[in-house]
């Protein structure tokens, strides 16, 4: 779902970001459950949501057993050519951590959003 997408939609967005606190919450209190994260996560997060996700949708979840975790950026093939996309995050600044953050995020929103609208809501 595109930025401008979730623009007209901000229920929607209350409502992903919700469900994604409650994963959350629940992984912190429930070892069993934040086992299951740390195992198989696509499973475990289509029994969460209560629906298949997509075949595309792919999310590790880590253990923080350090001061900090950075998740590593994307690798980048130097000689291909920025995506359109690519282009825009260089333009207005972005990092590529930033980014894959973003990325990831979105991923487990869409797996949401095809609980909630079956892929369709916009």
């Amino acid at each position: 779902m595109s930025t401008e997408a979730r623009q007209y939609q901000p229920e929607y967005f209350q409502q992903a970001q919700q469900q994604m606190d409650d994963l959350l919450a629940r992984s912190a209190t429930d070892r069993a459950f934040r086992a299951q994260l740390l195992a198989d996560p696509k499973t475990t997060v289509s029994e969460f949501l209560g629906m298949p996700v997509r075949g595309s949708f792919n999310v590790k979840f880590i253990e923080n057993k350090a001061d900090a975790t950075i998740v590593l950026p994307d690798a980048i093939d130097p000689a291909k050519e920025l995506s359109s996309q690519e282009l825009e995050a260089v333009a207005g600044g972005a990092t590529p951590v930033i980014l894959s953050i973003v990325a990831s995020v979105l991923a487990v929103y869409d797996a949401i959003e095809d609980k909630y609208c079956g892929g369709s809501c916009f």
